[in-house]
């Protein structure tokens, strides 16, 4: 039976989460098998179904790699290639004899096991993967060494026959397993695509959930005169030429626009640092390839909500700080030589860009308009074009901002933005498509 897949879940621990799959299972030999499903998917595909009857709901897929009762060397593979799409990470174990409490079959043991976790590849949010490559599986490469000793068998080794290394157990090795985990009810979509011995020239595993960027790795400047910021670069400061006079200046950060009466907030696919600095928006941008999210937007008693992603062109006049955050009026400052704006955006709601300029009523900011777009767009706006027309527009710029509102309670809007730049009428920031 070595070399077949087999699934599993929490049913043994009182668990009712599911793994279903696009076709029935089974052919003339055997209902078990998958080679149906692997016809269907180009790969071992299906649906994960997480019910939380147990605090720790998962479901899994595994190989054998051994006989009952015994155990395979695999160590000259020197690790092992994954090639997978999921909407949820994968922890990836590999199965070993600790005695006892094992069998291949059982939640507990794998707690023992040698594993790492493959982070997932598709999210809710409009990631710049997501919208330049909706289907693509990922490559992540682990050598056995990056599989970690499980802390849970370090603190229970008086009950294991042994606690094995990542390298102790490829030369002992009785299954590889795929699990899938999580903390509620949820679904979600997988396709294991391919698995090949390890290969130091493709994409690695990185620990701590750090991987390598997914999408357009950036190996030039060509677009350095008219770019001032990109999500694929991972910096979360907008370049205004005005950097060196505060470490806040140029931060991409969000705020609730909405009047009295109404609310908006940012659900992020990461979660920005705690702490109110500079940096705080990074894992954010790492995870987006640009500044995205969800926008939620609460009704009470004003007609509209709005949300705000802005940067600010110079350095704050600090008033009063209350923990981390700290509040002050934003200098104004010289961009008219930038001759306008261009910001490459997602937006699946009208936005606008607002502009905000000295002696000039907040409410009577320059704007241009951004409309709804169906995958990611570069828009570029002349000084000239921002409307109400404000002489020398440019000349005194304290703020930056883009804009959404809605008129509707429950209301939500997807958004990436992915580059700011001068404007141009060839556009200011590429953004490159990766082979995968």
């Amino acid at each position: 039976m070595t070399g077949y897949w087999y699934s599993f879940s929490d049913y043994v621990e009182g668990g009712m989460s599911t793994l279903s799959f696009p076709v029935q299972q089974g052919n003339e030999y055997s209902g078990e098998s998958y080679d149906v499903v692997v016809d269907a998917c180009g790969g071992m595909c299906g649906t994960i179904k997480l019910s939380n009857a147990i605090s720790t709901p998962w479901v899994g897929l595994g190989i054998m790699l051994a006989e009952e009762d015994s155990t395979a060397d695999v160590s000259a593979w020197g690790g092992i290639c994954v090639t997978y799409a999921s909407e949820y990470p994968v922890n990836v174990y590999l199965n070993v004899d600790v005695g006892g409490i094992d069998t291949i079959s059982n939640v507990s043991p794998f707690m023992t096991y040698p594993m790492i976790t493959l982070p997932k590849t598709v999210t809710n949010a409009p990631t710049l993967k997501k919208m330049l490559e909706p289907d693509a599986a990922i490559t992540r490469c682990a050598k056995w060494s990056d599989f970690k000793v499980s802390a849970w068998a370090e603190y229970n080794a008086a009950k294991l026959s042994k606690v094995y290394s990542g390298e102790e157990a490829a030369k002992a090795i009785k299954a590889i397993t795929f699990v899938f985990m999580g903390n509620s009810d949820g679904s979600g979509d997988f396709n294991i695509v391919g698995i090949s011995t390890y290969d130091e020239n493709l994409p690695q595993w990185r620990d701590g959930g750090v991987n390598e960027q997914d999408v357009g790795l950036i190996t030039d400047d060509s677009d350095s005169l008219t770019c001032l910021w990109k999500g694929l670069n991972g910096s979360g400061i907008v370049n205004t030429g005005y950097n060196d006079r505060d470490e806040f200046v140029g931060m991409l950060y969000d705020y609730d626009a909405s009047p009295e009466g109404a609310y908006s907030r940012i659900e992020f696919p990461a979660y920005p640092n705690p702490e109110y600095e500079p940096y705080m928006y990074e894992p954010v941008i790492m995870e987006c390839n640009g500044f995205c999210g969800t926008m939620e937007f609460t009704l009470e008693k004003a007609d509209y909500a709005a949300s705000a992603v802005a940067f600010n062109i110079a350095e704050d006049t600090l008033t009063s700080c209350e923990g981390n955050t700290c509040y002050g009026t934003p200098k104004f400052a010289d961009i008219k030589d930038w001759g306008g704006l261009c910001i490459t955006y997602y937006s699946e709601k009208d936005a606008y860009l607002n502009v905000v300029v000295k002696d000039v009523p907040y409410e009577n900011s320059p704007k241009a308009s951004l409309p709804a777009s169906g995958g990611l767009i570069e828009k570029c706006v002349a000084w000239d074009d921002f409307q109400p027309s404000v002489p020398n527009l440019g000349t005194a710029v304290s703020t930056i901002q883009f804009i959404v509102k809605s008129t509707e309670n429950g209301d939500r809007n997807q958004f990436n933005i992915a580059g700011i730049g001068k404007y141009s009428t060839k556009g200011a920031c590429s953004i490159p498509k990766t082979v995968y």
